[in-house]
């Protein structure tokens, strides 16, 4: 069943997301499994992959305790967030029925033209490169795992199923870079493109920030969406982060709040 449409209006990188789940899906032993209410959207991985991916999205800003009993339906014994448009009596109705903030991020848009250039400035001691083998997406792992202050058992659960894909050089829905400064790996970004060209992944080791490096990932990106004839790209950015991706273009669509139950 395609991923619904539904939830694009309300946040575009999580549906390209929820597409790449629905693609990997027809060669891995588990499926994408939606549900549309009246005013929410529930999605979930099952067999279950990571709490990353299940999802009840509230568009309608309410939270009624039929409402909260189908979630908690719909998701079993798997740990769930929720999502939706920043709303205070929303975060409060969370709140009161015993869910935990999480986050506050942005979805965030840029237009690719095509005369727009995105080459990127290198230094001599400076070179990005695709990922093409298993021991560069380990290298991608573990940046990852530094800058988010994951463990790296936390991220192989996140990302572990997309290395096919990524390795595949014919298939250009999912590719991955990796930035380095005197041949250390410091830097790493990705990208989802299916019905949206969405931008994942981006984090710099903790030691390598300040220098601009995210930004040259990003522009390495945006060239990839020029170049498979994007009209736009889009991501989800932390309140720590999305000021990065206003320099490159990036505009701010929507402010969305997560909560989640712990067990």
């Amino acid at each position: 069943m395609p991923i619904s449409h539904l939830i694009a209006k309300y946040d575009l990188s999580r549906y390209t997301v929820y597409q790449m789940l629905e693609y990997v899906s027809a060669t891995q032993d588990r499926k994408v499994v939606q549900e549309e209410r009246d005013g929410m959207y529930l999605i979930k991985t099952t067999v279950s992959v990571n709490d990353l991916y299940n999802y009840a999205h509230i568009l309608d800003g309410k939270l009624s305790t039929d409402d909260n009993s189908a979630m908690k339906t719909f998701f079993a014994d798997d740990i769930f967030r929720i999502k939706f448009p920043e709303n205070e009596s929303l975060s409060q109705a969370c709140a009161w029925f015993g869910y935990t903030y999480r986050s506050t991020s942005y979805g965030m848009v840029a237009d690719i033209e095509e005369e727009t250039d995105y080459s990127v400035e290198l230094s001599a001691d400076l070179k990005i490169t695709r990922v093409k083998s298993t021991s560069d997406f380990n290298i991608c792992k573990s940046i990852f795992a530094e800058a988010f202050d994951y463990s790296a058992e936390e991220t192989e659960k996140k990302i572990w199923f997309i290395e096919k894909y990524v390795l595949d050089e014919q298939d250009n829905h999912m590719s991955s870079f990796i930035l380095y400064e005197k041949d250390i790996p410091v830097s790493t970004g990705s990208y989802y493109a299916f019905d949206s060209f969405s931008i994942e992944h981006i984090g710099t080791r903790k030691d390598y920030r300040g220098k601009g490096y995210a930004d040259k990932i990003m522009k390495t990106l945006l060239q990839e969406a020029q170049r498979l004839k994007y009209k736009q790209a889009c991501l989800s950015a932390s309140e720590a982060g999305y000021h990065v991706y206003l320099k490159v273009g990036f505009k701010v669509t929507n402010k969305n709040t997560t909560f989640f139950l712990k067990k």
